[in-house]
């Protein structure tokens, strides 16, 4: 009986002290993938701007609109955050 008490207790310290966890749990994960990156620079516009630096950039800028202005209601993952160049040889 000893040994149910402390498991209950253990459990419940650990939901407790981590709020956090199970907040995200409930939010709707979104993934994004700001294409191209490293070697890949995608499209080149006429003024040199290439579209692997647009696309990462709108990524970014996603995720802080999700905090500034939605409470950081959604679960927004990148694919890339800086300019690398995921390969993936299937």
């Amino acid at each position: 009986m000893k040994r149910i008490w402390i498991i209950g207790l253990w459990i419940g310290f650990t939901l407790l002290c981590n709020p956090i966890q199970a907040q995200v749990i409930n939010k709707p994960i979104v993934v994004l993938d700001p294409g191209h990156g490293g070697v890949d620079s995608g499209a080149i516009s006429i003024n040199g701007v290439l579209e692997k630096d647009i696309v990462l950039e709108v990524g970014k800028e996603t995720i802080r609109l999700n905090r500034e202005l939605f409470g950081n209601s959604l679960d927004i993952q990148l694919t890339r955050y800086k300019d690398i160049l995921f390969s993936f040889d299937l």
